[in-house]
């Protein structure tokens, strides 16, 4: 089931910055993978067994298969409570997570 589905347009910061702050504390070589988090719209707790998989368009994708040998479990299913928060975020950059204006 696609959990997921988003463009670099939807990041917080701008690839550049990213790539102008990741470059000043390490050595960025060809072929390395940047993975940066999720935007938080219709995520869930990944679980023990699970794969995600990350495509990136034009390259090609890779699959992380989750292990987790403690076998522990959180309840399935999105956090639409957190997905429309980050969207209301997303649309006034000064919303807060309480919901006031910043001052």
């Amino acid at each position: 089931e696609r959990r997921q589905d988003y463009s670099t347009a939807d990041m917080e910061r701008p690839i550049r910055e990213l790539m102008t702050y990741l470059s000043s504390v390490t050595t960025l070589n060809p072929g390395d993978v940047i993975c940066c988090g999720t935007n938080h719209q219709g995520l869930g707790a990944v679980q023990n067994g699970d794969e995600v998989i990350t495509t990136i368009d034009g390259i090609g994708s890779f699959t992380l298969h989750v292990r987790d040998d403690l076998g522990r479990e959180w309840q399935r299913g999105i956090d639409h409570e957190m997905a429309e928060r980050v969207k209301a975020m997303a649309q006034n950059p000064a919303h807060q997570q309480n919901g006031e204006q910043a001052s």
